[in-house]
C-alpha cells in the first residue's frame, strides 16, 4: 500500500524526515527520478517538489521548487521536463507532479500540474550520507 497525501502534507513529511519533496534541476536529477519510477513500477502519478507561488521576495507568479527550507524559482535552472509543449501557466493552488510508468515509458518522468490538495504518492528527496539503497516502504520512494 502506497501512502497519498495532498501536496503540502507531502512536503511537510518530506521536510520532516527527509530533504524535502524531490527537486528535479537537472537531466541526472530527472534520469534518478524515472530510474526511480521505473524500478518501483510507479502507476499514475507522484508528487515532487514544485508549485506555483507568488511572494513579496519573489513578486511574480512563476514556478518554484521547494525543497526542505529552500525556495527556488524555475527559471534559476535551465532545465525542464514538462510534458506539454510549452510551461504552463503557473496557476494558484497547482502543483507539480511526476508520471509514472503507466502514461508509457515516452512519458515517464514527465510534469505536469495538478490542484495541489489531490490525494498522490510522492518522492523525498534522502538526507545526505543516508544509504543510497534505502526507500521507505509505503512511499514512492526517496532520492
Amino acid at each position: 500500500m502506497e501512502h497519498q497525501l495532498p501536496w503540502s502534507e507531502a512536503k511537510a513529511h518530506c521536510d520532516q524526515h527527509y530533504q524535502g519533496l524531490a527537486a528535479i534541476y537537472n537531466a541526472d536529477d530527472q534520469l534518478v527520478l524515472n530510474n526511480l519510477l521505473g524500478i518501483h513500477n510507479q502507476s499514475g502519478f507522484v508528487w515532487i517538489g514544485g508549485r506555483a507561488w507568488q511572494t513579496s521576495r519573489w513578486p511574480y507568479r512563476g514556478w518554484y521548487w521547494f525543497s526542505a527550507n529552500t525556495v527556488i524559482p524555475f527559471s534559476f535552472q535551465n532545465y525542464r521536463n514538462w510534458e506539454a509543449t510549452s510551461e504552463p501557466e503557473p496557476e494558484y493552488g497547482k502543483c507539480v507532479y511526476a508520471y509514472g510508468v503507466e502514461n508509457g515509458q515516452e512519458n515517464l518522468g514527465k510534469w505536469f500540474s495538478e490542484v495541489c490538495g489531490t490525494l498522490a504518492p510522492f518522492v523525498c528527496k534522502r538526507s545526505h550520507g543516508e544509504d543510497p539503497d534505502a526507500l521507505q516502504t509505503g512511499f514512492s520512494g526517496i532520492i
